[in-house]
């Protein structure tokens, strides 16, 4: 986590148990499909913004949104690979 250089164990870091539920009230974070990602959409306070690869990977590698909010700690954060990040932004946006 931001700030935090201690490892989590695996099955703390899996995007589905935060943004897993279908029913995105019950959800701790929002949903990761492609209606969410590359839709302009209000997120955090800012302005209305959508994702890209680009800003989908700084995200997930460093904390920061496309309009450059700082997310909360609790989303973890990640080293991913420029091809392990796009991997995972194909499998997300095919969704």
């Amino acid at each position: 986590m931001r700030d935090d250089n201690r490892t989590l164990p695996d099955n703390a870091v899996r995007c589905i148990n935060c943004h897993g539920h279908a029913d995105n009230a019950a959800s701790f974070a929002p949903p990761l499909t492609s209606q969410y990602l590359l839709s302009d959409t209000r997120r955090r306070g800012g302005p209305p913004s959508r994702y890209d690869l680009g800003s989908f990977c700084r995200v997930l590698n460093v904390g920061v949104d496309p309009t450059g909010i700082v997310l909360k700690k609790a989303m973890p954060q990640y080293t991913f690979s420029d091809t392990e990040c796009a991997a995972l932004w194909s499998f997300v946006t095919a969704r």
